[in-house]
């Protein structure tokens, strides 16, 4: 079995840190191409998803919008891939539908793309798809 690791977003810069569940050991951090938002884990894959919403800040006090999500593997703490969402930005809520192998991801309007969801495949880590939802922007 494997070990229980916790993910955690930095609140202050782009990375994200790893703890062992049960002693609270600090296994590693992992630099990201921006500021960590959100955090959610593939099982199947076995893979921790960040997006990346704004180059620093958060919500209406942020600097530029960023466009990442971010797949790690917990165990080696590497980040096997980073996946531009582009023309869509600021990446925000992730879920992930493990059965069909999907991951959502929601993202603000731009004078590009309408705020709504992109989906992702999980074993191509791919776009597939915009849902548009006519979501304005950021919250």
């Amino acid at each position: 079995m494997r070990e229980a690791i916790l993910a955690v977003a930095g609140a202050k810069g782009p990375a994200v840190a790893f703890f062992h569940v049960g002693s609270g050991k600090h296994l590693g951090t992992v630099e990201v191409p921006a500021q960590p938002h959100d955090l959610c884990f593939d099982p199947v894959h076995r893979l921790v998803w960040t997006a990346s919403a704004y180059r620093r800040g958060a919500y209406h006090s942020h600097g530029e919008r960023a466009t990442e999500l971010t797949a790690i593997d917990p165990d080696s703490r590497e980040v096997l891939e980073v996946v531009d969402l582009s023309p869509d930005h600021a990446p925000h809520g992730l879920a992930i539908d493990a059965t069909r192998g999907l991951l959502y991801v929601t993202v603000e309007a731009s004078p590009e793309s309408e705020g709504g969801l992109v989906v992702v495949d999980t074993a191509t880590r791919r776009p597939v798809r915009h849902l548009a939802t006519g979501a304005p922007g950021p919250h």
